[in-house]
């Protein structure tokens, strides 16, 4: 994780480098957070950078998440089965969430 760090201060300013770090699935704000402020930032300006940074991968995958789905399965008899295992099991835990609400979420 720290040459990630280090990668990212060396070819962007430090703003960009946490905006950048934030994105990234395992480091996300754990990482973009200790990242600025030892870059000397102020935690706010962090913790606003991450946040956002955090927010902006999920944009494209709300869009493109069904259409690549769609184009899996016609084109996968594997990904046809993965995605109709995914589906019931979804349908069969769904009881507890909609009984708990977040609760059952979070289980």
């Amino acid at each position: 994780m720290r040459d990630v760090f280090i990668w990212f201060n060396q070819y962007f300013s430090r703003d960009w480098a946490v905006f950048f770090t934030s994105w990234l699935p395992f480091i996300e704000l754990r990482g973009a957070i200790p990242l600025g402020i030892s870059l000397g930032i102020s935690p706010v300006k962090v913790f606003l950078l991450g946040v956002i940074g955090n927010a902006v991968p999920v944009i494209p995958l709300l869009f493109l998440l069904n259409p690549v789905r769609e184009f899996l399965i016609t084109h996968s008899r594997l990904m046809a089965r993965f995605f109709t295992w995914l589906y019931e099991r979804t349908i069969r835990k769904s009881d507890k969430v909609e009984k708990y609400g977040a609760l059952g979420l979070i289980l």
